[in-house]
């Protein structure tokens, strides 16, 4: 018998959450995630981290949820040059944007490990990785 039920979509567990007898450790893209009781979003790397708190903070908040992500329709500028980011899987919850925008990770020197959604695989702008190290196809 399995314990945890597998989604896709990080929004697809919220919408399902409510139905579920333990439902704050799911699988989403094939990734086990603990989600608290308030959903906060959180991130491993610190560089990225600072992004996403500078970009909260313009509108007055400092935490994030996995709503607030899911709702996000573009990032035009918010990580390009950044030679500080190494590992962006939560980038997998940005579930709002139908693609990548063009030069998104461009200059992203550091950057090695990266997990897009299965909508995002399709729709990447024109030089997403320019100049990076995953201009080479190292990305998932």
């Amino acid at each position: 018998m399995r314990y945890m039920k597998e989604y896709e979509f990080i929004r697809d567990y919220l919408a399902d959450r409510e139905n579920l007898g333990f439902p704050h450790i799911v699988i989403v893209s094939g990734m086990t995630i603990y989600l608290t009781g308030e959903d906060t979003f959180e991130v491993k790397d610190n560089a990225v981290k600072w992004v996403l708190l500078e970009k909260w903070n313009q509108v007055g908040s400092l935490r994030m949820t996995y709503n607030d992500i899911m709702a996000v329709n573009d990032v035009t500028g918010w990580f390009e040059g950044n030679t500080d980011i190494v590992d962006f899987k939560e980038f997998r919850y940005f579930e709002g944007m139908d693609y990548v925008p063009g030069r998104c990770f461009a200059h992203c020197t550091s950057l090695r490990s990266i997990l897009l959604t299965p909508n995002h695989n399709n729709y990447l702008g024109h030089g997403v990785w320019e100049y990076g190290f995953i201009a080479g196809g190292c990305y998932t």
